[in-house]
């Protein structure tokens, strides 16, 4: 049988295949003879286009490293395929840097009148050792590392009759962002009594905050009660089955009542859409 290539004639048939040039179905790229998984920029050899992790940089698709499956941020490479530095930028002279946000405020802390850990050793230094440890990554150890040489320091020391203090811990502060302790919830700004809100107190909304959020039907806060008209559970009392919105329910062997009305003349105040009676 024949079959015809590209304007040429062949005796023999063959179907199609990685490297002929052509790029038929299943295949991102097909450069025939210039697929390549060394050279940059190429189609590789099982016809797909360069991909990040393969161990080949190839800038025209933005890489600038490529470590093979080590991308990480804990190498020389980061996932993005740049190198794994620290950035630098220009900031406006009078920026102030809260150095506070860079510790947690919940940790306790033990503090002690000391002395330098590196040459001369100096006294006069008052330490702040939080219980709660803070890590470091590879990376970061190695950058912060390179700053200090080695032997620059000294172990641990004798007490040699020196007090210390142990602060608890700061107490929490409801909104600053950060649920804290006994604190349920925390949004910062976003707190509000409001419905489905976390609560200007940090707490999540409940039934019984007095604010009608999704899933209840009333809310009476402290005035609600088995007997009603607002039930514990945040529903009509004696009426659960009811959907939102109807006028009337049926329990089993009772008589078919005006939710609404009785309601009112039980005094509840009717929140949100409300059915005509």
């Amino acid at each position: 049988s024949e079959m015809c290539i590209r304007d040429r004639v062949s005796t023999q048939s063959t179907g199609p295949f990685c490297g002929d040039g052509i790029i038929d179905n299943g295949e991102q790229c097909d450069d025939g003879a210039r697929n390549s998984d060394t050279t940059p920029n190429a189609c590789r050899r099982s016809c797909t286009l360069p991909r990040r992790g393969d161990g080949i940089v190839d800038d025209l698709y933005g890489e600038r490293c490529d470590s093979t499956q080590l991308n990480d941020f804990s190498g020389n490479c980061s996932t993005t395929n740049v190198p794994n530095a620290c950035r630098t930028f220009r900031a406006p002279a009078n920026r102030l840097v809260d150095l506070s946000l860079a510790f947690d405020k919940t940790s306790p802390v033990f503090t002690y009148d000391g002395s330098s850990t590196a040459p001369p050793c100096s006294e006069g230094w008052k330490w702040f050792v939080f219980q709660k440890i803070q890590t470091l990554d590879e990376v970061q150890y190695e950058r912060l590392s390179a700053y200090f040489p080695v032997g620059n320091a000294r172990g641990p020391q004798p007490i040699n009759g020196r007090s210390f203090s142990y602060t608890a811990t700061e107490p929490a502060v409801c909104g600053d962002g950060l649920a804290e302790k006994t604190e349920e919830c925390d949004e910062g700004e976003l707190n509000s009594n409001t419905p489905d809100s976390c609560r200007k107190n940090c707490r999540r909304p409940a039934c019984g905050d007095g604010i009608l959020d999704a899933g209840e039907l009333c809310d009476d806060g402290a005035k609600n009660s088995a007997s009603g008209p607002c039930g514990t559970n945040c529903k009509w009392a004696g009426f659960e089955g009811c959907a939102p919105g109807n006028k009337t329910c049926t329990a089993p062997g009772a008589t078919t009542i005006n939710v609404i009305f009785a309601n009112l003349l039980s005094g509840s105040k009717c929140t949100g859409n409300c059915p005509s009676a």
